[in-house]
């Protein structure tokens, strides 16, 4: 059995995945390159799009207290044409389901 190693990120790099709406719906193509990986500043820039999404930035920024505690905030830009509402309603869900995973994965660190 052949293992898959995990992706290692590089920025000006075009990766791009087969998306799947709700797990199995096929979505046809995602594009992502990442502009931008600072690891001193805490943030990632990607630019995102697919055929329906012509614009998906995506802005990560993660501030830290100084404790325990971690502020993670996800800024996109969202444009999609007579789609961008749509597009932008899934994009919340997505974003607050992605969050709630992140929390239950920090409570086992």
């Amino acid at each position: 059995m052949i293992k898959e190693q995990p992706l290692k990120w590089k920025t000006n790099i075009e990766y791009v995945f087969e998306l799947f709406v709700f797990g199995f719906i096929p979505f046809g193509k995602h594009t992502i390159v990442l502009e931008a990986i600072d690891s001193e500043k805490n943030i990632i820039i990607s630019k995102e799009h697919n055929n329906i999404v012509k614009i998906w930035n995506h802005k990560i920024i993660m501030e830290y207290d100084g404790e325990k505690t971690t502020k993670y905030i996800d800024q996109v830009e969202i444009y999609a044409g007579i789609f961008t509402f749509f597009i932008a309603l899934w994009g919340i869900l997505f974003y607050k389901h992605r969050q709630k995973k992140w929390i239950n994965i920090a409570k086992t660190l």
